[in-house]
């Protein structure tokens, strides 16, 4: 019997050693990583405090983001021609000449717009109320960037649209007039351009 209590001495104080070891060494890891948790906490923090922003320098920086967004929304709607523009209304009755060597341009009334009318390619509208069946539209202009000329003249008689494809060009002139030398009539004209 003794040899038994001999052995389950024997057992027990080696369990006991045993347990001591696995103490120590789950105490050795939970000390390293503890200490690699306060490392990376500290590296974190040092990180932030030399990256961070104020909400006024955030604001700064989002601002400045939000206007090239805003110019490639405003670009890309130019590109698929969504934006319209009336570059020129007048309902009170323009005077129209009776000679197409003597008579103004539309651009003698000021276009407006904003982007100046010609700048983008696109489409203009020119709508004629006339008080003449003999009432025509003349467009010319020369495009900026390649040896292309556009003339287009086009009877719109008392009532009439006209349609013509805008280049970028610097002045688009158009011309509005009636064929007929002893005629005197005037028109309510409206120009669209699209782009």
């Amino acid at each position: 019997m003794s040899e038994k209590k001999m052995v389950r001495r024997n057992v027990a104080i080696a369990l006991g050693i045993l347990c001591i070891i696995l103490i120590a060494g789950i105490s050795g890891v939970i000390a390293y990583y503890t200490m690699t948790l306060n490392d990376n906490n500290a590296s974190y923090n040092d990180y932030v405090l030399s990256h961070s922003y104020t909400n006024y320098e955030y604001s700064t920086l989002n601002s400045s983001l939000n206007l090239p967004r805003s110019q490639v929304n405003d670009l890309s709607s130019i590109l698929q021609l969504e934006k319209t523009e009336t570059v020129y209304s007048h309902n009170g009755g323009i005077d129209l000449p009776a000679n197409f060597s003597t008579e103004p341009d539309i651009n003698e009334y000021m276009l407006d717009g904003d982007p100046e009318f010609g700048l983008y390619a696109g489409i203009a509208y020119v709508q004629v109320s006339s008080t003449s069946n003999e009432t025509y539209v003349n467009v010319t202009y020369s495009a900026q960037y390649r040896s292309f000329d556009y003339n287009s003249q086009t009877d719109v008689g008392m009532n009439g649209t006209v349609v013509f494809p805008v280049l970028p060009t610097g002045v688009v002139d158009i011309r509005i007039a009636v064929h007929d030398t002893s005629i005197r009539a005037t028109a309510n004209v409206t120009i669209t351009y699209i782009y």
